[in-house]
């Protein structure tokens, strides 16, 4: 298939550092916050719209995927800007409570399963998205309302045995994003004025990235696999948590040891009324069922299979996942920071 150039209509706003389809047109956002429709039918833009350069960098976008009815952009300070493009007007705008750069955000896949969570399984599925965004946690949120109607986090190998120390970032509310403000109006005050130029992310600029899930792989069945900087690979059920597995990860370094460890479980829990579903390690030596593991709520059978270590798992930070159907089967393709390309089955 031949490739077909597309060309920046505008070189000065910076590199385009977003990309999203809807229909025919090819969207793209550019360093300076615009983005471009662009038309492959007439080589040319069907409409621009700029974002707030005072809310960060536009690093994700993504389609409604049902109707093509909006667009979400999210930015490197946590702002979520939802778009209606029926009349090219910012309809929502809310900040991600942890405040940092987003990982990853897509939509949500076909819609999961009946039983779903309330909020999660009616007609509001189709304006849901999954952000990961916090220490190795993704959560479902409605895009309009910006409310989190169900978090799932990873073992970070820290914290309390087997456990979190602390409720996810997701479970907090959503911070309110102000009207146009003026510098000059900003209180005479030097947090203040610090806080709102963000000066924090040129004095520490390697917190803005931290540690995460940089890349959500959403499946069919409403499931869906999350993938980052501890180089794991896992497949998450929103219904069914006790499904939830490690597809592959390292067995060594600060990460899971399975030669040290319990197996990893999975447990629901919920911090201020959200749902949560949580990894965890059973305490060594509390047995199969891990008794010895503090905390509440529901909990899964320990992993016993989808686990790979050694060779088979990537060696770097994992970037993006994308879904192949190959007929009689389906292969996740997986890459990460270090240019290596893997494939599951």
């Amino acid at each position: 298939m031949p490739c077909q150039a597309l060309d920046h209509a505008a070189p000065a706003e910076g590199a385009i550092l977003a990309l999203a389809v809807c229909g025919d047109l090819v969207l793209y956002a550019t360093q300076q916050g615009v983005i471009h429709a662009h038309d492959q039918r007439q080589s040319a833009d069907a409409w621009r719209l700029e974002c707030k350069q005072a809310l960060g960098v536009v690093g994700h976008m993504t389609v409604d995927p049902h109707r093509n009815a909006w667009l979400a952009t999210a930015t490197d300070s946590g702002a979520i800007s939802v778009f209606d493009l029926r009349f090219l007007l910012c309809a929502k705008q809310w900040m991600h409570p942890s405040q940092a750069s987003i990982g990853a955000m897509v939509p949500l896949g076909a819609g999961p399963p009946p039983g779903a969570a309330a909020g999660v399984g009616g007609p509001d599925a189709r304006n849901c998205v999954l952000i990961a965004s916090g220490e190795h946690e993704t959560g479902l949120w409605n895009i309009f309302e910006g409310r989190c109607e169900q978090v799932f986090r990873s073992y970070a190998g820290s914290g309390k045995a087997g456990g979190h120390d602390a409720p996810p970032v997701a479970s907090r509310k959503a911070l309110p994003i102000e009207g146009d403000v003026n510098i000059l109006q900003v209180e005479p005050d030097v947090n203040a004025v610090n806080a709102y130029l963000r000066a924090q992310q040129l004095k520490d600029p390697i917190a803005e990235g931290g540690a995460g899930h940089r890349a959500i792989l959403p499946l069919p069945s409403g499931a869906f696999v999350t993938a980052g900087t501890d180089r794991f690979l896992r497949f998450w059920h929103p219904t069914r948590f006790e499904q939830s597995y490690v597809v592959c990860g390292p067995r060594g370094g600060q990460e899971i040891q399975s030669a040290k460890r319990a197996p990893v479980y999975y447990k629901k829990q919920a911090y201020n009324g959200i749902p949560t579903v949580e990894e965890a390690t059973a305490v060594v030596g509390a047995g199969e069922g891990g008794a010895g593991n503090a905390g509440s709520g529901e909990r899964g059978a320990p992993l016993k299979h989808g686990f790979g270590g050694g060779a088979v798992c990537h060696e770097d930070c994992v970037l993006d996942m994308a879904l192949i159907d190959a007929g009689h089967e389906k292969i996740v393709v997986s890459c990460s920071r270090d240019g290596i390309i893997k494939a599951w089955k």
